[in-house]
């Protein structure tokens, strides 16, 4: 990371490097000085105002000392993101709990990311938000319940992508971080309204919103909408834009196809889940839900939810499968542990699936292929490869954890045991000697 930073840095304090920060710095100048911030720069500004709030502070700034601020906040958190993702998939995921891989798990993880790390980071976006915000969460979704939503709420601000979360919160009823996403996503929509005023906020978020519509073939009346590339843009990879691109379909149409590619992965899913006896529709209250399997296939879950996204999105280039990260730190956690020998082969399979896939096409297959791999998205079809091989490795350790004691559980229980005891005996001690 540290490489990351100082490379960059030197681009964008040498070379005058922007890349898609002149987008949002555009849009933070045109907010401070009261104009429309979709019409500023070439009007490549497609969030919603929140963000460009954001950077108000700097907005002040020379574009290059401003660019260098965004750049001294995404790198470290990036950091924290492969750290974070390591440490749970290694706590979560584990059945032997002696051993610590976590530093290998994040090494590997970094190495795997790499080309989806390395654009994010060098085009200066705003992904990495999203991607912290998703892998915060998972780390607080069971002790810090109303942090995790918050955090979300917050991102949905920033990007769209952690829409996906909300329904998943609330089928398995996790109501309080849903609660809070949906509080927080509000709050901080409204926020922007102290520099605009209500009324322009409004109408900045309805300009955001209906660009996304738009992407997708809804048409809004006022004719206002923000810039969004339309869903068979050829930068996208994900799977929606692959079907628009082959089929030429309107969006309308594409949509429901998208579904159903959808609706064959949830149909292998409970296949898997049913075949290896893990629960999948009827889970207990959120309090109940520390033990195994639940901890596992939560954070398992989680990273599917993330997959998906990108997956299924109108619109997702290759820096948006940085979101790919924690399904990787999984993959590699299984790998390293998993009981069944076939499983971590497995992994491993779908591993080298996605660094084929999204690294090596060209210096594979040439440039006319890789090209056709692109506009046919093989990048998102083989994300789903990627799923469902993860799924299959995942569902055997989970299987095998499952019918063993709730190690976890068990040390939560003797430390409580152990504080009650510690209580007890300062209490005799106290009492008065006869």
């Amino acid at each position: 990371m540290g490489f990351f930073y100082a490379e960059n840095l030197r681009r964008i304090l040498s070379q005058g490097h922007q890349s898609d920060f002149r987008h949002f710095y555009a849009a933070a100048v045109a907010m401070s000085r009261g104009e429309d911030i979709y019409r500023s720069g070439t009007g490549g500004y497609v969030y919603p105002p929140f963000f460009a709030f954001c950077l108000l502070p700097i907005a002040g700034m020379s574009s290059a000392g401003a660019a260098a601020c965004l750049l001294s906040i995404t790198v470290p958190l990036m950091l924290v993101c492969v750290t974070v993702s390591a440490a749970v998939a290694n706590k979560r995921l584990s059945i032997d709990r002696c051993l610590d891989s976590t530093p290998l798990i994040a090494l590997l993880t970094a190495i795997v990311t790499f080309g989806r790390i390395k654009a994010e980071l060098g085009m200066l976006q705003t992904d990495v938000f999203v991607l912290a915000a998703y892998v915060l969460a998972l780390r607080w979704i069971n002790r810090k319940p109303i942090w995790a939503g918050t955090v979300l709420g917050l991102a949905l601000n920033i990007k769209y992508y952690t829409l996906p979360a909300l329904p998943y919160l609330l089928i398995r009823r996790r109501f309080a971080a849903a609660n809070s996403m949906i509080v927080a996503a509000i709050a901080f929509a409204l926020l922007p309204a102290l520099k605009l005023g209500w009324q322009n906020n409004l109408h900045d978020l309805h300009v955001a919103f209906a660009g996304v519509l738009h992407s997708v073939g809804v048409p809004d009346a006022s004719g206002q909408h923000a810039r969004v590339h339309d869903v068979a843009d050829t930068l996208s990879v994900s799977v929606t834009s692959g079907l628009a691109r082959m089929l030429r379909l309107h969006p309308s149409v594409v949509i429901p196809m998208t579904l159903l590619v959808a609706a064959i992965a949830c149909a292998i899913t409970i296949i898997v889940y049913r075949r290896r006896g893990l629960p999948l529709f009827h889970w207990p209250a959120a309090s109940h839900q520390r033990s195994e399997p639940y901890r596992r296939l939560l954070t398992f879950e989680w990273a599917a939810i993330m997959l998906a996204t990108v997956m299924f999105s109108p619109d997702a280039n290759m820096r948006h499968l940085v979101l790919v990260l924690v399904a990787n730190a999984i993959a590699i956690k299984l790998v390293l542990s998993a009981p069944d020998i076939r499983m971590r082969w497995l992994a491993g399979a779908a591993l080298l699936i996605q660094i084929l896939a999204f690294d090596s096409m060209r210096n594979l297959f040439g440039q006319r292929a890789a090209a056709r791999f692109e506009w046919l998205a093989g990048e998102g079809w083989s994300l789903l490869l990627f799923y469902v091989a993860v799924l299959v490795a995942f569902s055997s350790t989970a299987s095998a954890a499952s019918e063993k004691p709730d190690t976890v559980r068990i040390d939560e229980i003797s430390g409580e045991l152990k504080v009650h005891l510690d209580r007890a005996d300062h209490l005799v001690g106290s009492l008065p000697h006869t």
